[in-house]
């Protein structure tokens, strides 16, 4: 790798970590593991940089991977899972602490694909089309599975706790007449 695909690497990694981390954080519901996955999917792209950057789309790709090593992760039987609840929050988000640990510990109650193929619709704002395609997954089984999702999440009492603190009426409390 040359000193200019090395500066245009190191670039990516500086500006579109943070956002990689988060992802990767909301995934895997663990810090240290988000961390690893990150690092680990970056180490592997560098050799391959200057083929990945060749078509401006460097961070669908390095996101996909993410995505990928999270899923490969899932299938082996001998994984380990994070027992930590909480995560460090990031304080550039807009949400009060306390909303942003609602909605985590939400997330986390979600199955796996669940939680990727909301991420991938609200957190990186994908079409059902870019998302089933990220996922290896049909048009349809993505709105499904956000479909059942969005359904369990609303019946979650913590969100049902939030919405009523903040005075967010849902469909269910709304009148028919």
């Amino acid at each position: 790798m040359d000193g200019a695909e090395r500066d245009h690497f190191n670039d990516f990694v500086r500006h579109h970590s943070p956002r990689l981390l988060v992802f990767a954080r909301l995934l895997t519901r663990d810090r240290p593991s988000a961390d690893d996955l990150v690092q680990g999917v970056l180490v592997r792209c560098y050799p391959q940089w200057a083929r990945i950057s060749r078509d401006g789309g460097e961070y669908a790709y390095v996101r996909r991977s993410i995505l990928n090593a999270y899923l490969s992760l899932l299938r082996r039987p001998w994984r380990e899972l994070p027992h930590s609840e909480l995560l460090d929050v990031s304080p550039a988000q807009d949400e009060p602490v306390e909303d942003r640990l609602v909605i985590r510990r939400v997330l986390d109650r979600l199955t796996p694909r669940e939680r990727a193929v909301i991420l991938l619709r609200y957190f990186e704002d994908l079409s059902e089309a870019d998302t089933a395609a990220e996922l290896g997954i049909r048009p349809g089984t993505v709105k499904s599975t956000t479909h059942h999702a969005m359904a369990a999440m609303r019946i979650d009492p913590d969100i049902n706790d939030l919405a009523a603190v903040r005075g967010i009426t849902g469909r269910s409390e709304r009148s028919t007449t």
